[in-house]
């Protein structure tokens, strides 16, 4: 074969020569066999000199499908390419193929294959965005974004099988997302439902249970006719302190809870930390309610609003009696143990509230030792268009005693007030607001008091200091 090539190649300058003399047109006058000659030289009517190296490929236009089947017309140039067989590409430094697109009974394959080391190679494909459209659906289809995201049937309710999990709306409609194992994707079977709104279902088949599991254990089980948990110690509200807020079930059968409604109570022992009880419609003590507001008990001989509850089966019938004595008890285990204080005290001026509570005057009983308030000194100072006002300290101010600050000022700017003075009234009137404070004088005070105003305005203060001035 080698030797047949070499007398091709020989004899191709005497075929060139030939035809360049005998040709009517274009007739090249050289007798000279040329090293190259430009195409348009050349009259190639009923011939086909494929051999020539410098052909213009801008010259192969319109040809058909059997011409010149060494090139593959692209699109926009006449055409697309058809590959009627299998297509391999070989690896740049070898023989090895890298790639296979065939045609089998099933549909195109397209795999990626070294026929070296007969092993298929990973396939990839490389865009910004890749579609997969069944049938050109593009409702159906799934689309890979350049982030990687997934997304599939993205306008349809379409369930999506990964393996035995099936994905989709479960027979609930494209407003519900949800999880299920494929043999149970049915409206009845889900496992996990999730709505366009937030909702939330955990689910399980018929006669199956739903367990939390930590470690593989189940710590709460929900089945067909019981709520069980297992290896937790307590179940509390998040409000939990023993004996005083809040509830606690504890593994071992404890309850500690602040009340208990119950038709029958069987106790084999019952130990009580008060000794009043209602039992059934009977009052075992002459009274007992429940205190419905915060009570602050008062000086002995000094009256308080006392507001409580309703008898639970009496509404708005009196608890108590005019003139009944009456033992207020609070309880706290702050300190390990049970402390129990008492206040005892008369009732009066019953006021029935209409909304299952009473108010009554209590009275506190006993005597009492009572610190006489007295006047000690003042000290004013008014200003016109000023940002701030300084009050000289009372002459006599001492440690305890109690200073009480009027600060009236126009407009309405905003104040700041000296170190450690409390605002306890502010009252706006037309072009002036009247401040109200009070200090407990310390052991070291300044000399004076300063207010500041964001503005300049009039202002007038004053500071008055009392002594033997008790708080509750």
């Amino acid at each position: 074969m080698d030797q047949y090539a070499e007398l091709a190649q020989r004899l191709k300058p005497h075929i060139v020569k030939w035809k360049l003399q005998t040709s009517t047109t274009n007739i090249v006058t050289t007798t000279t066999t040329p090293t190259s000659m430009a195409w348009s030289s050349i009259n190639f009517a009923g011939s086909s000199l494929s051999d020539i190296s410098n052909r213009s490929h801008s010259l192969l236009a319109n040809l058909l499908n059997d011409d010149h089947t060494q090139y593959v017309r692209q699109v926009g140039r006449f055409g697309i390419a058809l590959v009627d067989a299998g297509l391999r590409v070989r690896y740049p430094t070898d023989t090895r193929y890298r790639s296979d697109i065939s045609v089998s009974s099933g549909g195109t394959l397209f795999t990626s294959y070294d026929d070296t080391g007969a092993v298929y190679l990973p396939t990839y494909l490389d865009a910004s965005v890749i579609n997969l459209r069944p049938s050109g659906n593009t409702a159906l289809g799934l689309s890979i974004a350049s982030t990687g995201a997934v997304t599939a049937a993205p306008t349809t309710a379409t369930q999506h099988v990964f393996g035995v999990a099936a994905i989709g709306e479960m027979a609930h409609g494209a407003s519900w997302a949800g999880f299920a194992h494929s043999s149970m994707a049915t409206a009845d079977n889900f496992g996990l439902l999730h709505s366009n709104v937030g909702q939330i279902i955990v689910n399980s088949a018929a006669g199956q249970s739903i367990s939390l599991r930590r470690a593989n254990a189940d710590l709460l089980t929900l089945d067909t006719n019981s709520i069980w948990y297992s290896g937790v110690t307590t179940l509390n509200t998040d409000n939990y302190i023993s004996q005083l807020t809040g509830m606690h079930l504890g593994y071992d059968g404890s309850i500690d809870c602040r009340y208990l409604f119950t038709d029958q109570l069987h106790a084999k022992a019952f130990i009580a930390d008060l000794e009043q009880a209602l039992a059934g419609g009977q009052i075992i003590s002459k009274s007992v309610t429940i205190l419905h507001t915060d009570f602050s008990a008062p000086y002995p001989t000094i009256g308080g609003a006392l507001t409580v509850k309703d008898l639970p089966s009496a509404h708005g019938m009196q608890v108590f009696q005019v003139a009944d004595f009456v033992r207020l008890r609070s309880f706290s285990r702050s300190g390990g143990g049970l402390d129990i204080s008492d206040c005892w005290g008369q009732v009066y001026s019953p006021v029935d509230n209409t909304d299952g509570t009473q108010t009554w005057n209590f009275i506190r009983s006993g005597t009492a030792t009572y610190t006489t308030s007295a006047f000690v000194a003042t000290q004013s100072q008014s200003s016109s268009s000023f940002a701030s006002s300084t009050v000289t300290k009372p002459t006599g101010t001492s440690s305890g005693h109690t200073m009480i600050a009027s600060v009236a000022y126009s407009g309405s700017p905003t104040v700041t007030s000296p170190s450690g003075w409390i605002l306890i009234l502010s009252q706006p009137a037309t072009g002036v607001t009247l401040n109200i404070y009070y200090k407990v004088a310390g052991g070291s005070e300044p000399a004076s008091y300063t207010w500041s105003f964001s503005s300049a305005i009039n202002v007038s203060s004053t500071i008055c200091t009392y002594s033997g001035v008790g708080y509750n």
